[in-house]
């Protein structure tokens, strides 16, 4: 009976009304980022703006939709603009509450953070078993190796992308490799910095994890590497999403400026064996008390509504 419900909800989500399919039109958008504009109404969910020409904005729409259900009865009679994009649109929808996933520190707008699709679809970034597995690799039995794998994405080219540089140091305590692309052409350009995708059990069994933006934060990998028992070599970051608040670096991670940097805090902390296990405890038990329906209260404030 839930799942007919469920089906029911999901089955006709637009207001022939309220649905402006030109309203995409009007707005200034950077790489095809989009938004999407929702009302609730006797506990069904509706869309106004078309999304059709913007199929993964779509399909991060149903995320959204599947993520906010259980909570759709405190929603009734509220509409809200969610920002679905990698970031926040050039252009905020105005009198309405405008959500997005993560932003700059600099952005002023009147934009609030909420966890990103990732996070709502993943029910808290990775499944029960990678949670568990995650945890089961103790500190002393680390290899004593940086690591970082990751797409190729964020600015370009080459030479002006962060993770490539990452991956192009050449530095026996640094295992960094580039796994994928968002363009097949450009496979070639990264074909030196190649390598082989490991899971997020396998890196955690080094002692120290490596993260960089790509085209903002990197979402999903920064929060499963303070999960997983390593020191996180973070660096500085323009973008900030819904929980940085909560975490400090120093207390659960290590943030770097630049490269030279990232190597001379690498070499302090391998020297300072306890600094840098007590730092990757501190955040392994910052998520361990992280509870994925503890998040919706960001959504709930913004709308000044009771949790």
């Amino acid at each position: 009976m839930i799942r007919n419900r469920f089906n029911e909800i999901f089955r006709s989500l637009r207001v022939p009304e309220a649905y402006h399919p030109e309203l995409l039109k009007t707005y200034d958008f950077r790489r095809g980022d989009t938004f999407q504009i929702y009302s609730v109404k006797g506990n069904r969910i509706y869309e106004s703006v078309d999304l059709e020409d913007y199929p993964t904005t779509r399909g991060r729409s149903a995320v959204f939709r599947k993520w906010i259900f259980p909570i759709l009865s405190e929603l009734e009679n509220r509409t809200f603009c969610v920002h679905l994009g990698d970031s926040p649109c050039a252009e905020i929808v105005e009198g309405m509450l405008n959500f997005c996933y993560c932003k700059r520190k600099t952005d002023e707008r009147d934009l609030t953070l909420i966890p990103d699709t990732y996070y709502q679809s993943q029910k808290g970034y990775v499944s029960r078993r990678e949670y568990k597995k995650l945890y089961k690799s103790p500190w002393e039995n680390k290899f004593e190796k940086v690591i970082f794998r990751g797409a190729y994405t964020g600015e370009k080219p080459l030479d002006k992308n962060m993770r490539a540089q990452l991956c192009a140091l050449n530095n026996p305590l640094i295992d960094a490799k580039l796994t994928g692309v968002n363009n097949p052409w450009e496979e070639e350009e990264i074909r030196h910095l190649r390598g082989e995708y490991m899971s997020k059990y396998e890196m955690g069994k080094y002692k120290y994890q490596i993260d960089v933006d790509g085209n903002t934060n990197s979402w999903d990998a920064f929060f499963w590497k303070l999960m997983s028992g390593s020191l996180t070599f973070k660096l500085k970051s323009e973008w900030h999403q819904w929980y940085y608040h909560e975490i400090q670096s120093g207390t659960h991670y290590v943030e770097f400026g630049d490269f030279d940097d990232l190597v001379d805090k690498l070499m302090f902390y391998k020297q300072h064996d306890d600094s840098a296990k007590k730092i990757a405890l501190n955040a392994q038990n910052f998520t361990k008390g992280f509870r994925f329906e503890d998040q919706y209260k960001f959504f709930l404030d913004a709308l000044q509504l009771p949790v």
